[in-house]
């Protein structure tokens, strides 16, 4: 927002200026009921910012609950090693090296690379 040249006054400025002037020309009465219903208002205008805040929070509190509780799953790796013996033993070359493959390997005389699945 840009500042007001010197000795120049906003358009609030000339709004307030004639609430305090009019509120100069009430008597002690007048002022004290005015001054208790601009209270009013005042209190009112803050207990409904404050329940619509404490209901803005508690929505997000809430959203970031349900974010936190979606499961998050990986999908399971490719099988990267085939048996020789058994075409549905697979192995995806993750952890440790399974036992069919250590006896086929013992058996066979061959190396790792040898149980490779050919990638088209």
């Amino acid at each position: 927002m840009k500042s007001p040249k010197r000795g120049v006054q906003p358009p609030e400025a000339e709004a307030g200026r004639k609430v305090i002037l009019a509120f100069m020309d009430l008597g002690v009465n007048d002022m004290k009921y005015a001054l208790e219903a601009l209270h009013r208002v005042y209190d009112k205008a803050r207990k409904s910012h404050g329940e619509m805040m404490s209901h803005e929070l508690r929505r997000l509190a809430a959203a970031e609950q349900k974010a936190a509780a979606v499961k998050k799953t990986r999908a399971k790796p490719k099988p990267t090693h085939r048996s020789k013996k058994d075409r549905k033993l697979t192995w995806s070359g993750r952890g440790s090296m399974p036992r069919w493959m250590r006896e086929e390997m013992k058996a066979l005389k061959l190396k790792p690379d040898a149980f490779l699945i050919a990638k088209r």
